[in-house]
Parts: structure tokens; C-alpha cells; sequence
């Protein structure tokens, strides 16, 4: 037997062997890599879809949070015949989404979402609670309650659009939900005080 052969055949299957295994795992780390980048595009857009979904909300929820105002001003109760609640946003992508890219994303937008996703929850537990009260219990409803969610939803807008529009810059931020509150309402041209809610309230209903 030639054996400088037969190791020169060994030697040349196994470097075969070796580079197809190379190859292999080169192209499962591509595959890795755009199934990443394609789940973090999907982030963003359904980050971007929700921000408008709740805009949208906050737009619609303001007339009831202005109602209640206005009747806690005024004692009118004729103020509250047409209440309109908004229907409760969906979460659920954002969260198969967040599971999917949570590795590839930064620290801080990894706290950011873990953010969103218990504001969502908290959300989802107080939505049912505030329109059981203004369907059954609309005069004596938990006014307190109505506030707490509009500034549940707001401080949940201001999250998803800064996750949305900071992307890898995105930095959590350390405003007071009041302040994010008063910002959402002036981007979105809703009155926030006294004067102005009753005068909004009056040509609303």
C-alpha cells in the first residue's frame, strides 16, 4: 500500500469534510442573521402600527376623560348620555416579535420593550374594569380610574413611538407620566386644561 497515498486521500476527505462543515455553519449564521434582521424590521413596523393604533385610541378615549371632567366641574350628568370607549389594543405580535429579536437588540431597548409589554398588561387589566363602570355604574364610575388610564395609555404611546422612531439610539426615559401626559396632548392638539376641556366637551356633545 502507498501510505503517503492513502494519508494524502484521508487528509484531503477530512479538509473536505471540514470545509463543507464551514460552509454549513457559515450559512446558518447568514440564515440567522437575515431571519434577525427581518424579525427586527417586523418590530419596527408593528412598533410604528401600534403607535398610530394608539394615537387613534387616545383621540377617541379623550372625549369620555374630558366627559368626566367636565361633569367633576360642572355636577351635569347630562354630559355623560353618549360615551364612546375605543376598542383595546392588540399586543400580542409586538410581544412574538419581541421574543424573536430579543437577543440582537440593545440593553436599553430590550428594557424598553420589556417596559412596553407590562404597561400593555396593565392596560389590558384596566380597560375591562373602566368600561364595565361606564356601562353599568356611569354616574358614580371611578373617576380616578378614568384618569389612570388615560395616562396609562399616554405614557404607552410615548414608549412605543420613541422605541419606533430611536430605534438602536433609544435611551428610556425618566419624565414623569404627567409629563409625558402633557406632551401627547399637545402633539395631538388635545386641551388639557379646565377652561378648554368644558369647551371642548360642549361642542362634542
Amino acid at each position: 500500500m502507498d501510505w503517503s497515498s492513502f494519508i494524502g486521500g484521508v487528509v484531503a476527505s477530512l479538509a473536505g469534510v471540514g470545509a463543507t462543515l464551514l460552509l454549513t455553519k457559515k450559512m446558518e449564521l447568514m440564515k440567522a442573521q437575515a431571519l434577525s434582521d427581518s424579525s427586527e424590521s417586523s418590530l419596527y413596523l408593528e412598533l410604528s402600527d401600534l403607535t398610530d393604533d394608539l394615537g387613534k385610541t387616545i383621540d377617541i378615549y379623550y372625549t369620555v376623560f374630558a366627559q368626566y371632567r367636565a361633569y367633576e366641574l360642572s355636577g351635569n350628568s347630562d354630559l355623560l348620555i353618549n360615551i364612546t370607549m375605543p376598542q383595546a389594543t392588540n399586543f400580542e405580535i409586538l410581544k412574538s416579535l419581541t421574543y424573536q429579536c430579543f437577543s440582537g437588540l440593545t440593553r436599553e431597548q430590550r428594557g424598553g420593550l420589556k417596559k412596553l409589554i407590562t404597561m400593555s398588561d396593565s392596560l389590558n387589566d384596566l380597560y375591562p374594569k373602566v368600561l364595565d363602570e361606564l356601562r353599568f355604574n356611569r354616574e358614580s364610575a371611578n373617576i380616578r380610574e378614568i384618569n389612570v388610564l388615560m395616562s396609562l395609555l399616554c405614557s404607552t404611546y410615548h414608549l412605543a413611538n420613541e422605541l419606533c422612531n430611536c430605534e438602536v439610539r433609544f435611551k428610556l426615559s425618566a419624565k414623569h407620566p404627567q409629563e409625558k401626559l402633557k406632551e401627547v396632548f399637545t402633539s395631538r392638539s388635545l386641551p388639557l386644561e379646565d377652561f378648554s376641556i368644558m369647551e371642548y366637551v360642549e361642542k362634542a356633545t
